[in-house]
Protein backbone atom coordinates (compact mmCIF):
# COMPACT_ATOMS: atom_id res chain seq x y z
CA UNK A 1 0.00 0.00 0.00
CA UNK A 2 2.89 2.62 0.69
CA UNK A 3 4.07 2.07 -2.86
CA UNK A 4 0.91 2.57 -4.17
CA UNK A 5 0.30 5.87 -2.25
CA UNK A 6 3.67 6.93 -3.62
CA UNK A 7 2.58 6.14 -6.89
CA UNK A 8 -0.45 7.84 -6.65
CA UNK A 9 1.50 10.53 -4.58
CA UNK A 10 3.84 11.15 -7.91
CA UNK A 11 1.13 10.98 -10.86
CA UNK A 12 -1.03 13.74 -8.85
CA UNK A 13 1.97 15.72 -9.41
CA UNK A 14 3.00 14.97 -12.84
CA UNK A 15 -0.84 15.65 -13.63
CA UNK A 16 -0.72 19.10 -11.81
CA UNK A 17 2.67 20.01 -13.58
CA UNK A 18 0.89 19.01 -17.09
CA UNK A 19 -0.88 21.30 -19.05
CA UNK A 20 -4.02 21.78 -18.99
CA UNK A 21 -6.14 23.35 -21.59
CA UNK A 22 -8.60 26.24 -20.32
CA UNK A 23 -11.99 25.06 -20.20
CA UNK A 24 -14.93 27.38 -20.98
CA UNK A 25 -15.91 28.35 -17.50
CA UNK A 26 -19.71 28.26 -18.01
CA UNK A 27 -21.92 25.52 -16.47
CA UNK A 28 -23.23 23.80 -19.60
CA UNK A 29 -19.71 23.38 -20.78
CA UNK A 30 -18.34 21.90 -17.77
CA UNK A 31 -18.56 18.13 -16.86
CA UNK A 32 -21.40 17.29 -14.09
CA UNK A 33 -19.97 14.99 -11.41
CA UNK A 34 -21.05 11.77 -10.67
CA UNK A 35 -21.59 10.43 -7.39
CA UNK A 36 -19.24 7.51 -6.72
CA UNK A 37 -20.46 3.96 -6.41
CA UNK A 38 -18.59 1.31 -3.96
CA UNK A 39 -19.36 -1.49 -6.51
CA UNK A 40 -20.35 -3.63 -4.17
CA UNK A 41 -24.03 -5.30 -2.93
CA UNK A 42 -24.88 -2.03 -1.15
CA UNK A 43 -24.88 1.22 -2.24
CA UNK A 44 -26.20 4.41 -0.97
CA UNK A 45 -29.06 5.70 -1.71
CA UNK A 46 -29.10 8.79 -4.51
CA UNK A 47 -29.96 12.07 -3.35
CA UNK A 48 -33.64 12.95 -3.28
CA UNK A 49 -35.08 15.14 -6.31
CA UNK A 50 -34.40 18.79 -5.72
CA UNK A 51 -30.84 18.34 -4.68
CA UNK A 52 -28.06 19.97 -5.87
CA UNK A 53 -24.34 19.55 -5.47
CA UNK A 54 -22.91 22.18 -3.56
CA UNK A 55 -18.82 21.27 -2.82
CA UNK A 56 -16.62 17.98 -3.35
CA UNK A 57 -14.44 18.78 0.37
CA UNK A 58 -11.31 16.28 1.14
CA UNK A 59 -12.07 16.09 4.79
CA UNK A 60 -8.53 15.15 6.85
CA UNK A 61 -8.68 14.33 10.32
CA UNK A 62 -9.31 11.69 13.28
CA UNK A 63 -11.91 9.49 14.13
CA UNK A 64 -12.91 8.19 17.88
CA UNK A 65 -13.85 4.85 19.08
CA UNK A 66 -14.48 3.52 22.26
CA UNK A 67 -13.02 0.01 22.63
CA UNK A 68 -14.83 -2.20 25.63
CA UNK A 69 -13.46 -5.97 26.31
CA UNK A 70 -15.59 -8.53 24.24
CA UNK A 71 -17.36 -5.49 22.26
CA UNK A 72 -17.29 -4.16 19.03
CA UNK A 73 -15.51 -1.05 18.64
CA UNK A 74 -18.19 2.33 19.35
CA UNK A 75 -17.41 5.39 16.97
CA UNK A 76 -17.97 8.32 19.79
CA UNK A 77 -16.67 11.54 17.52
CA UNK A 78 -14.41 13.02 15.13
CA UNK A 79 -12.48 15.53 13.93
CA UNK A 80 -11.63 16.81 10.75
CA UNK A 81 -10.70 19.88 8.26
CA UNK A 82 -12.47 19.67 5.56
CA UNK A 83 -10.74 21.67 2.05
CA UNK A 84 -12.92 22.54 -1.28
CA UNK A 85 -11.89 19.82 -4.11
CA UNK A 86 -14.89 20.77 -6.59
CA UNK A 87 -12.71 22.72 -8.24
CA UNK A 88 -10.26 19.53 -9.31
CA UNK A 89 -13.30 17.11 -10.15
CA UNK A 90 -12.28 16.47 -14.05
CA UNK A 91 -13.88 18.61 -16.56
CA UNK A 92 -14.61 21.35 -13.92
CA UNK A 93 -12.37 23.78 -15.44
CA UNK A 94 -8.65 24.75 -15.86
CA UNK A 95 -7.93 23.17 -12.36
CA UNK A 96 -9.58 20.07 -13.12
CA UNK A 97 -7.36 16.83 -12.68
CA UNK A 98 -7.46 14.90 -16.09
CA UNK A 99 -9.63 12.03 -14.62
CA UNK A 100 -11.59 10.80 -11.83
CA UNK A 101 -9.29 8.49 -10.63
CA UNK A 102 -6.39 11.27 -10.03
CA UNK A 103 -9.45 12.93 -7.85
CA UNK A 104 -10.38 9.80 -6.01
CA UNK A 105 -6.20 9.82 -5.17
CA UNK A 106 -6.70 12.71 -3.43
CA UNK A 107 -7.82 10.69 -0.19
CA UNK A 108 -4.79 8.77 -0.31
CA UNK A 109 -2.34 11.96 -0.90
CA UNK A 110 -3.27 13.94 2.09
CA UNK A 111 -3.43 10.68 4.41
CA UNK A 112 0.03 9.79 3.24
CA UNK A 113 1.90 13.01 1.73
CA UNK A 114 0.30 15.44 5.11
CA UNK A 115 0.59 15.97 8.19
CA UNK A 116 -2.91 15.71 10.54
CA UNK A 117 -3.79 19.40 10.14
CA UNK A 118 -5.00 19.38 14.04
CA UNK A 119 -3.41 20.41 17.45
CA UNK A 120 -2.30 17.66 19.00
CA UNK A 121 -2.53 16.38 22.55
CA UNK A 122 1.03 15.87 22.80
CA UNK A 123 0.48 12.08 24.29
CA UNK A 124 -1.52 9.68 22.26
CA UNK A 125 -0.63 8.96 18.89
CA UNK A 126 -3.13 11.10 16.26
CA UNK A 127 -4.75 12.57 19.53
CA UNK A 128 -6.39 15.97 18.98
CA UNK A 129 -5.98 18.48 21.63
CA UNK A 130 -9.59 18.39 23.77
CA UNK A 131 -9.86 22.43 24.02
CA UNK A 132 -8.43 23.60 20.86
CA UNK A 133 -8.22 20.78 18.25
CA UNK A 134 -8.53 23.22 15.09
CA UNK A 135 -5.54 25.02 13.62
CA UNK A 136 -6.65 28.56 11.71
CA UNK A 137 -7.51 27.42 8.63
CA UNK A 138 -5.21 27.28 6.27
CA UNK A 139 -5.29 25.12 2.27
CA UNK A 140 -4.19 21.30 2.27
CA UNK A 141 -0.70 21.48 0.02
CA UNK A 142 -0.40 18.25 -1.89
CA UNK A 143 1.75 17.23 -4.30
CA UNK A 144 1.22 19.85 -7.37
CA UNK A 145 -2.04 21.35 -5.61
CA UNK A 146 -3.35 23.76 -2.92
CA UNK A 147 -6.91 22.68 -1.96
CA UNK A 148 -8.25 25.44 -0.33
CA UNK A 149 -9.65 25.65 3.20
CA UNK A 150 -13.33 25.13 3.32
CA UNK A 151 -14.79 24.65 6.83
CA UNK A 152 -14.69 22.13 10.20
CA UNK A 153 -15.92 18.93 10.82
CA UNK A 154 -16.56 17.75 14.44
CA UNK A 155 -19.20 16.31 17.02
CA UNK A 156 -21.03 18.74 19.09
CA UNK A 157 -21.97 18.94 22.58
CA UNK A 158 -24.53 16.89 21.90
CA UNK A 159 -22.46 14.31 20.02
CA UNK A 160 -24.39 15.65 16.52
CA UNK A 161 -21.87 15.15 13.65
CA UNK A 162 -21.56 18.70 12.05
CA UNK A 163 -20.17 20.04 9.41
CA UNK A 164 -19.49 23.55 8.92
CA UNK A 165 -18.38 25.93 5.99
CA UNK A 166 -16.05 28.45 7.75
CA UNK A 167 -14.72 28.32 11.35
CA UNK A 168 -17.96 29.60 13.62
CA UNK A 169 -21.50 28.36 13.39
CA UNK A 170 -22.46 31.39 15.06
CA UNK A 171 -21.24 32.95 11.84
CA UNK A 172 -24.67 33.62 9.90
CA UNK A 173 -23.05 33.18 6.37
CA UNK A 174 -21.80 29.86 7.14
CA UNK A 175 -23.42 26.50 5.95
CA UNK A 176 -24.13 24.08 8.59
CA UNK A 177 -24.94 20.35 8.38
CA UNK A 178 -26.07 18.51 11.95
CA UNK A 179 -26.59 15.24 10.79
CA UNK A 180 -27.55 12.20 11.26
CA UNK A 181 -27.25 8.60 9.30
CA UNK A 182 -29.86 7.64 6.35
CA UNK A 183 -27.60 4.49 5.11
CA UNK A 184 -23.85 3.06 5.04
CA UNK A 185 -22.34 0.58 2.46
CA UNK A 186 -18.65 -1.21 3.00
CA UNK A 187 -15.99 0.90 1.50
CA UNK A 188 -14.54 -0.77 -1.52
CA UNK A 189 -12.14 -3.84 -0.60
CA UNK A 190 -9.35 -1.53 -3.09
CA UNK A 191 -9.97 1.10 -0.46
CA UNK A 192 -6.59 2.45 1.14
CA UNK A 193 -6.37 1.02 4.81
CA UNK A 194 -4.62 3.73 6.70
CA UNK A 195 -1.40 4.15 8.07
CA UNK A 196 -2.37 1.24 10.64
CA UNK A 197 -3.88 -1.22 8.34
CA UNK A 198 -7.61 -1.45 9.68
CA UNK A 199 -9.05 -0.87 6.62
CA UNK A 200 -11.02 2.42 5.62
CA UNK A 201 -14.25 2.99 7.29
CA UNK A 202 -17.67 2.54 5.35
CA UNK A 203 -19.12 4.80 3.73
CA UNK A 204 -21.88 7.42 4.61
CA UNK A 205 -25.45 8.93 3.44
CA UNK A 206 -26.18 11.68 5.82
CA UNK A 207 -29.48 13.92 6.18
CA UNK A 208 -29.66 17.20 7.14
CA UNK A 209 -31.65 17.43 11.66
CA UNK A 210 -33.24 20.26 12.12
CA UNK A 211 -30.85 23.51 13.08
CA UNK A 212 -28.77 22.78 9.63
CA UNK A 213 -28.87 25.92 7.24
CA UNK A 214 -27.51 25.48 3.53
CA UNK A 215 -26.92 21.67 3.84
CA UNK A 216 -29.32 19.22 3.25
CA UNK A 217 -27.04 15.89 2.60
CA UNK A 218 -23.53 14.91 3.17
CA UNK A 219 -22.10 11.45 1.59
CA UNK A 220 -18.57 10.38 2.69
CA UNK A 221 -16.84 8.30 0.23
CA UNK A 222 -13.96 7.30 -1.06
CA UNK A 223 -12.68 6.75 2.08
CA UNK A 224 -8.89 6.02 3.39
CA UNK A 225 -8.27 4.99 7.11
CA UNK A 226 -9.84 5.06 10.15
CA UNK A 227 -11.72 1.49 10.52
CA UNK A 228 -11.81 0.57 13.83
CA UNK A 229 -10.71 -3.18 13.40
CA UNK A 230 -7.39 -4.09 15.02
CA UNK A 231 -4.58 -4.71 12.28
CA UNK A 232 -3.13 -8.03 11.70
CA UNK A 233 -0.26 -8.76 13.81
CA UNK A 234 1.71 -9.37 10.37
CA UNK A 235 1.05 -5.49 9.71
CA UNK A 236 4.38 -4.33 9.63
CA UNK A 237 1.65 -0.87 10.84
CA UNK A 238 -0.18 -3.03 13.32
CA UNK A 239 -1.71 -0.94 15.75
CA UNK A 240 -1.36 -1.89 19.67
CA UNK A 241 -3.28 -5.13 20.75
CA UNK A 242 -6.51 -3.85 23.14
CA UNK A 243 -6.10 -4.21 26.40
CA UNK A 244 -7.86 -7.28 28.10
CA UNK A 245 -9.52 -5.37 31.09
CA UNK A 246 -12.06 -2.48 31.06
CA UNK A 247 -11.72 -0.17 27.92
CA UNK A 248 -9.78 2.22 25.81
CA UNK A 249 -9.84 4.82 23.77
CA UNK A 250 -8.53 4.30 20.08
CA UNK A 251 -7.82 6.64 17.17
CA UNK A 252 -7.66 6.09 14.03
CA UNK A 253 -6.92 8.81 11.14
CA UNK A 254 -8.54 9.47 8.07
CA UNK A 255 -8.91 10.94 4.87
CA UNK A 256 -12.21 11.24 3.06
CA UNK A 257 -14.22 13.21 0.34
CA UNK A 258 -17.10 14.37 1.54
CA UNK A 259 -20.16 15.52 -1.24
CA UNK A 260 -22.23 17.89 0.26
CA UNK A 261 -26.02 18.87 -1.50
CA UNK A 262 -28.72 21.05 -0.52
CA UNK A 263 -31.84 21.53 -2.17
CA UNK A 264 -32.55 22.77 -5.62
CA UNK A 265 -35.08 22.79 -8.92
CA UNK A 266 -32.93 20.81 -10.67
CA UNK A 267 -30.92 17.62 -10.09
CA UNK A 268 -30.53 14.53 -12.48
CA UNK A 269 -29.81 11.87 -9.82
CA UNK A 270 -29.67 9.20 -12.49
CA UNK A 271 -26.13 9.12 -13.15
CA UNK A 272 -23.59 7.21 -10.78
CA UNK A 273 -19.74 6.37 -11.28
CA UNK A 274 -18.03 3.36 -10.15
CA UNK A 275 -15.22 3.49 -7.95
CA UNK A 276 -11.40 2.54 -9.68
Amino acid sequence: MLARSLLLLASLALAAASPVRKQDGTSCAQKAPTLPVNGGATELASPPQGSVLKYIAVGHGIQNYTCAVGQAAKATGAVAVLYDATALYPGRGPKALPSVEHFNALTTAALWGTPLPLNTDGTTKFGASASKPFKAPAPLDIPGQQVPFLGLHYFDGAGVPTFLTGTSEADAKASVLKAFKVGDAPAPASADPGPVGTGAVAWLYLGANPGSRGFSAVYRVITAGASPRRASTTSPRAYPTPPTTGSTAVLRMFSRVNWVFDHCLHWDSSVRSPTT
